[in-house]
């Protein structure tokens, strides 16, 4: 049985994976967002945003 300490030790780290999933989405979504120039201004190609985003898929 699970004791309410594991119970809210558990609920708290999923809830943490969940907060930093939608984050990271976030941050590759605002990635596809920029214009090639802005992307080539910080070293990335549109391909390479473009496989950033798609590993937003393997987190869930």
């Amino acid at each position: 049985m699970l004791r309410p300490s594991h119970l809210t030790a558990a609920l708290n780290s999923l809830s943490d994976r969940y907060s930093r999933f939608v984050e990271i989405r976030r941050q590759r979504r605002t990635l596809m967002s920029l214009s090639d120039a802005q992307l080539l201004d910080i070293g990335l190609t549109r391909a390479d945003a473009e496989e950033e985003y798609r590993q937003s898929f393997r987190l869930l």
